[in-house]
């Protein structure tokens, strides 16, 4: 019986461990790559009249970018881009230049970020990865 338990204790042991590899494995930073997407989100300024549908149709035809949003009521755009193809700063300067208007690209700090998020630092999920993270 002791011996069962142990033998119990030693593979579940090591499932944990792979299990915390595995996480630490497919949640460690690093440097984009082709398939690496990123997320912008533009504020537009609420003094211009900007069709929501030209908007839209603008960031669909830009290289690099592969969806936007605009909300007409709140003058928010987001987008989605691959920057390793281009980057959201030049896509804001060349949207600036389409439409001559003075559009602001909002960069979230680190703790916007962490209030953010879904996997917050007060969720479980966070913790556990911090941990894991820690130990290796």
């Amino acid at each position: 019986m002791i011996r069962l338990v142990r033998w119990t204790a030693g593979v579940s042991g090591l499932l944990v461990a792979a299990l915390a590899l595995h996480v630490y494995w497919v949640t460690r930073p690093g440097k984009p790559d082709a398939h690496t997407l990123a997320m912008a989100r533009f504020d537009l300024p609420s003094r211009a009249p900007l069709d929501s549908a030209e908007v839209m149709g603008w960031f669909s035809r830009q290289p690099g970018l592969t969806h936007a949003l605009v909300n007409p009521r709140t003058h928010i755009a987001v987008f989605t881009y691959y920057p390793v193809r281009v980057s959201a700063d030049s896509v804001l300067a060349h949207f600036n230049q389409a439409y001559g208007v003075r559009a602001s690209r909002v960069v979230p700090g680190e703790e916007d970020l962490l209030s953010g998020c879904p996997v917050a630092g007060t969720s479980r999920t966070y913790r556990v990865v911090q941990s894991i993270r820690r130990l290796f």
